[in-house]
């Protein structure tokens, strides 16, 4: 059985998983890797998923309340795990653009239309180099 570094197979493994959704037999062709193994790899994540649910199942049984703490709060974020672990990325970039849009508010206040605070998003954002324009401005 051939081996996979782990990026390589993280890498595929994205590709097949949304918002890609590449179909296995297509991404078998695109990448060498045998059909047979990708539908392996998908169905690695989805038992991982059964078990970490059933694992909070077990646990919530228990009476040792803090581990019961620990699996509420699995629950609580479960599709957020499991999609993490699917496609290994984090909301991060998300939350740069609403501390980004909330900078705008803050600097568009008293400014009531939405074209005004696009305008100050798209200044913000834009990094752009007003010296060119006006030499006083400060870097």
């Amino acid at each position: 059985m051939k081996r996979y570094s782990l990026e390589r197979k993280e890498s595929v493994i994205q590709k097949m998983m949304p918002p890609h959704n590449i179909p296995i037999p297509r991404l078998a062709k695109e990448t060498g890797i045998s059909d047979v193994t990708l539908y392996n790899w998908r169905k690695q994540i989805n038992v991982v998923s059964d078990m970490l649910w059933q694992w909070c199942t077990n646990v919530m049984r228990s009476k040792v309340e803090p581990m019961k703490k620990v699996a509420r709060m699995i629950r609580d974020h479960f599709e957020g795990i499991v999609a993490w672990a699917q496609t290994r990325q984090t909301n991060v970039f998300l939350e740069a653009l609403n501390g980004l849009f909330q900078s705008a508010k803050r600097r568009a206040r008293g400014y009531g239309s939405f074209s005004t605070i696009r305008t100050v998003i798209f200044l913000l954002a834009g990094k752009l180099d007003f010296s060119r324009i006006n030499p006083h401005v400060a870097h």
